[in-house]
């Protein structure tokens, strides 16, 4: 049952108060307090801005202005299983003015959260974060419907950061962080930035860096291993589909 305490003076949003999500928020706080503590997210936050969408190259530029051409990232580059799927097929290029650009420079281990999108199916606030292959192979920037948050990496892994708040997508708990416009869901960001964040520490009760690392690790190695398992299934469905063909049409 949800308390008048608990809405008072608040935007009520139903999905942020049923029984699915508050079970699950409960889950969260209550862990064990000798291997684990809870902090708000923004606690590790030490640069929060969003993105810039910049101009199409044909378009008129200012002359006072010094421009950039970028790979601009977008919700459309986030894969669902993994991160961020960056094929030249699909990618957009914009013009990007270098003053701003300075202000959102992306950086190893950033991490890019989408502020608005999602679909029926699919609730908004998905995550990536951005690896040295990502930053070596293209000049990037990043849209106005995406947030890019920088932490502190003495306080908190951004690898493992990245896990938590991919499951916390995947389990559905961001679906209590949107609102809802005209069809497009949006991120309350104030509410994304205050949710609890789940961390090891050591004996000692200080956070645990080392743990951290670990469990990030472990987690990046499954994916990484599902990833290949899944490029080899469909290696091996378009060699059968060209032998079914072959049989089939005689080639």
């Amino acid at each position: 049952m949800t308390n008048l305490s608990e809405v008072t003076g608040k935007r009520i949003d139903p999905k942020g108060y049923d029984i699915k999500t508050k079970l699950l928020k409960s889950s969260i706080d209550n862990i064990d307090l000798k291997k684990f503590i809870i902090l708000p997210l923004k606690s590790f936050i030490i640069q929060s801005i969003a993105g810039n969408w910049g101009i199409d190259e044909n378009e008129e530029i200012d002359e006072n202005e010094e421009y950039q051409k970028c790979l601009v990232i977008r919700a459309t580059e986030f894969d669902n299983q993994y991160n961020l799927n960056l094929d030249n097929s699909r990618v957009k290029y914009r013009l990007i003015k270098k003053s701003i650009l300075s202000k959102i420079d992306l950086k190893e281990n950033d991490l890019l959260i989408e502020k608005s999108g999602g679909s029926p199916d699919q609730p908004v606030g998905r995550i990536a974060i951005i690896t040295q292959n990502i930053i070596k192979n293209n000049i990037l920037c990043y849209s106005n419907f995406i947030h890019k948050i920088r932490v502190d990496n003495k306080k908190i892994n951004p690898e493992y950061l990245f896990c938590f708040l991919k499951m916390m997508h995947n389990i559905r708990l961001t679906e209590a962080m949107q609102s809802q416009t005209n069809g497009i869901r949006n991120l309350i960001m104030n509410t994304y930035l205050n949710q609890n964040i789940v961390i090891p520490i050591s004996e000692n009760g200080k956070i645990d860096i080392q743990k951290q690392t670990k469990i990030a690790n472990r987690i990046t190695a499954i994916r990484e291993k599902a990833k290949k398992l899944q490029l080899e299934a469909f290696d091996t469905l378009e060699i059968a589909k060209r032998e079914i063909e072959q049989m089939i049409l005689g080639n």
